[in-house]
């Protein structure tokens, strides 16, 4: 099921996205979550003065989010390479600072990448 799987990624993206716009005309929408999600992103000072560093666990998930983010200087470094098997992958040291130092962290959300 492909389209199962993008919405599950696609999903919790919308979430943020949605959360951390501005306030909106459709007042009568409800987003479960949204109010949680607000509150997280209104914490964080918005990155100004250089590109969003944006980090991935998979290769789809790294894909995916390149092609939405385009060419608009945000830096996409995904975990796991293209081609390597996710489930026998042992990540290096440095992948613990890819995601220290990201300001955004895209996972399949499916509880898959807990230790993350």
């Amino acid at each position: 099921m492909p389209s199962t799987r993008i919405v599950s990624i696609i999903a919790p993206a919308a979430l943020v996205l949605a959360a951390c716009g501005g306030a909106s005309d459709s007042s009568d929408i409800v987003i479960p979550g949204a109010d949680e999600a607000r509150s997280t992103c209104l914490a964080v000072a918005p990155v100004e003065g250089r590109a969003l560093r944006v980090a991935t666990t998979v290769a789809p998930i790294t894909s995916l989010v390149a092609l939405i983010v385009g060419d608009t200087g945000t830096a996409v470094q995904g975990i796991v390479p293209e081609g390597t098997n996710s489930h026998t992958f042992e990540p290096p040291p440095s992948a613990a600072a890819l995601l220290e130092d990201a300001d955004v962290v895209f996972m399949n959300g499916l509880g898959l990448e807990e230790p993350t």
